[in-house]
């Protein structure tokens, strides 16, 4: 997927932000545009609750089982890891992010909380998210901390990430960022491929007053009261039923704890994020959504359970 085939709300972010950044970065300003439409999504829409198997499948086999023991909704919202070599784009799109947020506050100012649901991250020290304390004396070490009260918040879902990390470190650390902090299943992963992405000769500056104003729309949909509900239609739901069977059956017996499934619920929340940016009025998930979204979730699931050695990738 080195083009950008959002289509909406989701397309138009992808495609500022890469056309913003010196340089050309497609599939990282993909993950860009998941993470900062995600956190506006997640303050005023959420998912319906799809277990495995049907609630009417489940309470044939367990007619006891009292409605509490079933969800009825989910949150929205994805933490997002661009990884690729110095110089290759992914600071661009973390300040692109950075930029619609800033512009939009400047627009609506009440959507500071909103804003906070993000927390951008450039130079990231990962020993943070691992539970692991920096060495006092290195600087370097120390930028990109993240408090206690923070790393809660990235945990209960009321706060995501947009951070950043090189092969190098991924590749070597990853097992002991999962080992202190299994956050880092949760995160979509997306990877640079291939040599730097050709340089956009004339980057453009801040984002039209156009998109600032859809954003500033979504926001007020967001926080207008109630949240919405994301139609899931039969299709798609039994799409992601099946995703989450083979992801189950590949990986339970060989781990990591906390990974089982990612593949399906990540591809599920990408679908609803660029659902809403299609229709924030009647957002729905279709089959072919959510095989869209699969196509972005599928390689950064496989690229964290090899960089941990799970077998069967």
């Amino acid at each position: 997927m080195n083009a950008i085939h959002f289509p909406g709300l989701a397309g138009e972010i992808a495609q500022h932000l890469n056309e913003q950044a010196p340089v050309a970065t497609p599939r990282m300003a993909m993950g860009g545009a998941i993470a900062l439409l995600g956190a506006i999504v997640g303050a005023g829409w959420e998912l319906p609750h799809i277990g495995l198997y049907p609630e009417s499948a489940v309470r044939r086999v367990l007619p006891h089982l009292e409605p509490e023991d079933f969800p009825t909704t989910q949150p929205i919202g994805q933490s997002v890891m661009l990884v690729a070599d110095p110089a290759h784009g992914k600071g661009g799109i973390i300040e692109g992010v950075e930029q619609l947020l800033g512009g939009l506050l400047r627009q609506r100012p009440d959507t500071s909380a909103i804003a906070q649901r993000l927390l951008t991250i450039q130079h990231f020290n990962h020993l943070a998210l691992a539970g692991m304390e920096p060495e006092p004396e290195n600087v370097d070490r120390v930028r990109g901390i993240v408090k206690p009260a923070t790393f809660d918040r990235l945990l209960d879902g009321s706060l995501f990430l947009l951070a950043e990390s090189t092969p190098d470190d991924f590749d070597n650390l990853l097992p002991h960022w999962y080992e202190g902090s299994p956050f880092y299943g949760q995160c979509l992963m997306i990877r640079h491929h291939g040599p730097r992405g050709e340089k956009n000769r004339q980057p453009h500056g801040g984002p039209s007053a156009s998109l600032l104003g859809r954003l500033a729309e979504l926001a007020d949909l967001a926080q207008a009261g109630q949240k919405v509900l994301v139609e899931v239609t039969e299709d798609a739901a039994a799409w992601y039923r099946l995703f989450l069977s083979l992801d189950m059956d590949t990986y339970s017996e060989h781990g990591p704890v906390g990974m089982e499934g990612e593949w399906a619920r990540q591809s599920l929340q990408v679908a609803a994020i660029v659902a809403v940016g299609l229709d924030p009025l009647r957002p729905v998930i279709t089959a072919e959504l959510f095989r869209l979204a699969s196509d972005l979730a599928s390689e950064g699931v496989r690229l964290a359970r090899a960089g941990l050695g799970v077998a069967g990738v």
